[in-house]
């Protein structure tokens, strides 16, 4: 099932979406239609399948990350997990790229929504210090990855080279970071009838 995958990835990559066939996939992967087929049952489960496997990269290396500095202080903390999620983000640039065209058409929001509900539980446990997550550092951690995620989305669209360069990193995790403190440290909002 790797090898789709990555053949899916590599038609896109250097054929474009137009390209992009069970028949074409299964060439470039080395296995037969009816093989490709016990696995995606077409275009679009391919493009899905190839998008699941990006976004759980980028998941699992937020997970890591995090567990990685569990205890530190928060700005340590958060500095080492926006490393991280950047460094997944640089590495796999091109299959973002390649498959924005190919997605064009699909709904990719059920897989993109839990993928992103991870990540979100994977922050909100770092802002609320290892403890179990009130509602409020849920949201807060939805916010953040929203936020860090358009950022980089963007980046990745316009100059994605930008993405590797020390100065970005450091202007990221300064923005999440004072981002965090300040919702940290500003009074409930008041409430409503």
């Amino acid at each position: 099932m790797k090898a789709i995958v990555q053949a899916t990835f590599q038609v896109l990559d250097r054929e474009g979406a137009a390209a992009l066939t069970t028949t074409r996939v299964a060439e470039v992967a080395g296995v037969s239609v009816g093989t490709l087929y016990q696995y995606f049952a077409n275009r679009e489960a391919l493009i899905m399948g190839l998008l699941a496997d990006h976004l759980a990269i980028a998941i699992d290396a937020v997970e890591a990350a995090a567990a990685e500095v569990r205890g530190a202080p928060l700005p340590d903390a958060i500095a080492h997990v926006i490393r991280a999620f950047v460094a997944v983000k640089v590495a796999r640039a091109p299959v973002s790229r390649a498959l924005r065209p190919a997605l064009a058409g699909t709904d990719e929001r059920p897989l993109v929504r839990t993928a992103s509900a991870r990540g979100a539980r994977t922050i909100a446990r770092l802002l609320a210090g290892d403890r179990e997550p009130d509602l409020a550092a849920v949201r807060q951690a939805e916010l953040v990855c929203a936020a860090i995620e358009g950022v980089i989305a963007r980046i990745i669209d316009e100059d994605p080279a930008r993405l590797a360069e020390p100065e970005f990193l450091r202007t990221l995790t300064a923005l999440v970071h004072g981002g965090t403190a300040a919702l940290a440290d500003a009074p409930p909002p008041p409430r409503t009838a």
